[in-house]
């Protein structure tokens, strides 16, 4: 097991209903913002792209993740390491403001540009 940051929004919040799925740890998250844009799809849930310039809020999960667990979490979001480029979402690691204004590196799930519906709306901030 390896000790890592997930930046997360929506369902996989602390709380949500994604999150024990994923992460099994309490008291480990902590409010968190990157720089991206967030979209609303059809079917009605919001997708993030790394590509923007809008605070997107969410929270940092700091927790001991087994393999196992990673792999799931990519499975979960229809990511592949070995062609991402024709993933559903993207796994990468960035940097999160923390509520003190400093930043630390976390991975993160992002909808895939290439990947996003024409019909998808901007959610603005």
């Amino acid at each position: 097991m390896s000790i890592m940051n997930f930046y997360v929004y929506g369902s996989l919040t602390n709380g949500e209903i994604h999150f024990n799925k994923f992460f099994k740890c309490s008291n480990a998250t902590r409010p968190g913002a990157i720089r991206g844009s967030a979209y609303r799809l059809e079917v009605g849930y919001p997708v993030v792209l790394k590509e923007g310039d809008q605070e997107i809020p969410g929270e940092i999960v700091t927790c001991a993740v087994s393999d196992m667990a990673l792999n799931l979490m990519d499975e979960f979001h229809g990511f592949s390491r070995v062609t991402p480029e024709k993933s559903l979402y993207i796994r990468e690691e960035i940097d999160v403001r923390t509520e003190d204004g400093a930043y630390i590196k976390a991975n993160g799930y992002f909808f895939n540009a290439l990947k996003l519906p024409k019909s998808a709306k901007l959610i603005p901030h």
